[in-house]
């Protein structure tokens, strides 16, 4: 499920998110994008009730450039029998070839892990990164038995690197090529009872983390996908940039359409590469243009109580 334009570019890209019930897909989206973006009723079949999807549609003046991202939010898994995910979720994978997976799970929410094992094992196969996404991460104390869960499942996939991003150090941990774990808080995380109030956290480092382990054309799709959050490109988004140069730098040659559009695209977002050292600078004066369709939108902030549910 991917369009192209005439000389065989990508335009149209999928993002497909799974876990427990409850865990904040919807506000992760919205934290991912930074704009509203457009639920439509579209379904992958008619066995797939219950998945919704998230259109995010836009263009480039120059080059000129129709594109669109579907966030396809699977509904929460709650049959943990065997082989419902198998049967399931690579289903939705196969359907969707996403550019990659994106697995949440809040702070003690429940699993069977040989079922999420069986999908990341498919996923390998396909050669879909997986992001395995702590969310919720201020809301109790499970969150470090959740991350060495997920430390676990990804395990077997790659040796594991740890990096540290941002001015908080905010940890990510990689699996070779194939996958990486990180948690967030989507946003504001409010308890009135215990006066505690928690900063939205992680979602800079998320993205960075995924789009330098992408490749070219899922690179692309994920670069439409976060083209609007301002708060990344004025923080992480020069590192980013900076990634992408010495990627082109180790080029013997700049060919190929896909670099191109990315080049292309983070001038538009007021990056400028070349072939010299330091040669890139920025200006989020001069920002891409995106054609976006309202949506519902997700309330700024989450309380103790939201969260449980």
């Amino acid at each position: 499920m991917m369009n192209t334009s005439s000389n065989g570019t990508p335009t149209e890209f999928n993002i497909l998110l799974c876990g427990s019930p409850r865990v904040g897909n919807g506000s992760l989206i919205n934290a991912l994008c930074q704009t509203e973006v457009a639920k439509t009723s579209e379904s992958l079949d008619t066995c797939t009730k219950g998945v919704q999807c998230y259109t995010l549609n836009g263009h480039y003046d120059s080059p000129p450039i129709e594109f669109q991202v579907n966030l396809w939010d699977t509904p929460g898994i709650e049959s943990w029998r065997t082989g419902y995910i198998k049967k399931t979720f690579c289903n939705f994978v196969t359907q969707t070839n996403p550019i990659c997976l994106i697995y949440c799970a809040s702070p003690g929410s429940f699993a069977k892990l040989e079922e999420i094992a069986a999908l990341l094992a498919y996923c390998k196969a396909q050669k879909i990164f997986c992001a395995l996404v702590l969310t919720h991460m201020y809301f109790n104390n499970k969150r470090d038995a959740t991350m060495k869960i997920f430390k676990d499942l990804l395990s077997p996939f790659g040796v594991m690197k740890e990096e540290y991003y941002g001015p908080h150090k905010h940890r990510v941990m990689f699996f070779g090529d194939f996958g990486l774990c990180t948690m967030v808080n989507s946003k504001q995380y409010l308890d009135e009872c215990l006066g505690v109030s928690e900063p939205p956290e992680g979602i800079n480092e998320l993205i960075y983390a995924i789009a330098i382990s992408l490749k070219e054309e899922q690179l692309l799709g994920w670069f439409y996908t976060i083209s609007k959050n301002r708060a990344f490109w004025m923080t992480i988004g020069p590192k980013l940039t900076q990634f992408i140069q010495d990627s082109f730098d180790r080029m013997t040659a700049k060919v190929g359409d896909t670099y191109d559009i990315i080049n292309k695209l983070l001038q538009s977002l007021g990056f400028v590469l070349s072939s010299g050292e330091n040669a890139i600078t920025h200006s989020m004066n001069d920002v891409a243009t995106n054609s976006l369709t309202k949506t519902d939108s997700v309330q700024p902030n989450m309380n103790a109580n939201e969260a449980a549910t």
